[in-house]
């Protein structure tokens, strides 16, 4: 059995230890650059969030989604294999995948016609994190959203959860830049609107 004590506390009780001026506790958040790896006493002045797997239990259901998805157009994969494709890259990868595997352009807004099975296993099953809304609460950073996802599918899900309202006017999408993650630009881009220089910036680790 694994022991309850402070090595195996989860993500979000780690989390709900950061506040500003202070380190964060080892293993709960990666810095944003590596530059920034070995500075000790760094004043922290934003908490950066992904959504999906962090804030909402949602890559599972999406996954599923997504094989469905796939295997409508005739491409069978496990989710293994669509974890290793997919999991954490944006719409427009998983369309150029789809394309390559069909060796023909999918029509303008295809994706259109999917939208509802997600919206149906959201509203069905969709929760938050556990334990992220204990650690929200106990968080003194600001904080912030940057999610490959788009800017309506953020606000169904962190609507679903009651997260919204925690994030309102702080919530970015790889559609606000050129290249989504693991490109720095979705990030750099949510550091600047915020007003916080990146290196003050902390993102939770996965």
């Amino acid at each position: 059995m694994r022991s309850s004590g402070p090595r195996h506390r989860s993500r979000a009780a780690r989390l709900s230890q950061v506040s500003p001026g202070r380190r964060p506790v080892r293993g709960a958040c990666r810095w944003m650059h590596r530059g920034c790896r070995h500075r000790r006493r760094r004043v922290w002045l934003e908490l950066i969030f992904a959504c999906d797997g962090t804030l909402v239990d949602s890559e599972v259901l999406s996954m599923k989604v997504d094989q469905r998805v796939l295997a409508d157009h005739g491409w069978h994969l496990s989710q293994e294999e669509i974890v290793a494709r997919f999991m954490g890259r944006t719409s427009t990868h998983f369309t150029r995948e789809l394309e390559s595997f069909l060796a023909r352009a999918l029509p303008p807004n295809w994706e259109l016609n999917y939208q509802q099975w997600y919206a149906d296993a959201f509203e069905q099953e969709l929760t938050p994190t556990a334990g992220v809304d204990k650690a929200l609460s106990r968080i003194l950073l600001p904080t912030c959203v940057a999610s490959n996802s788009r800017h309506a599918r953020l606000e169904k899900t962190l609507g679903l959860t009651g997260l919204l309202p925690r994030f309102s006017g702080r919530i970015f999408s790889a559609e606000d830049v050129r290249d989504g993650k693991p490109a720095p630009d979705l990030f750099l881009h949510a550091a600047q609107t915020v007003g916080v220089p990146p290196g003050r910036c902390l993102r939770p680790q996965r």
